[in-house]
């Protein structure tokens, strides 16, 4: 999550994708924003390395047993999940302390207009 493929941008900098693995498969925003727009037409010829070339790169530069370690273990809703709760922590602590400093309860600050103070 986060920088983990970092390296895929550096060794195919001409894909689209953060990594081989797709928005499925991992916490991976950017690519199903990409994809979202390529559905809409609004994104065209979006580059994608083919698994034959990221095997044989694999192959020669790096370990292809953690690599499969690492598919094996995937769970997209697992990391999907833990994603989505670590980018919104920040949105969680701005919104609380909007409330705590806004004088007014809860309900009050999300806009129920007959909690009393």
């Amino acid at each position: 999550m986060l920088l983990g493929f970092h390296n895929y941008h550096h060794t195919f900098p001409w894909d689209y994708s953060a990594s081989e693995l797709g928005p499925a498969d991992v916490f991976n925003p950017g690519t199903a924003f990409i994809e979202f727009f390529q559905w809409l037409g609004w994104a065209w010829d979006l580059k994608k390395a083919s698994p034959r070339l990221i095997a044989a790169r694999l192959g020669s530069t790096g370990n292809p047993e953690e690599y499969l370690d690492v598919r094996r273990k995937l769970n997209s809703r697992a990391e999907w999940l833990g994603g989505l709760f670590t980018i919104t922590q920040p949105l969680m602590a701005i919104l609380a302390i909007k409330v705590v400093f806004s004088n007014q309860s809860v309900l009050q600050f999300f806009g129920n207009t007959s909690a009393t103070k």
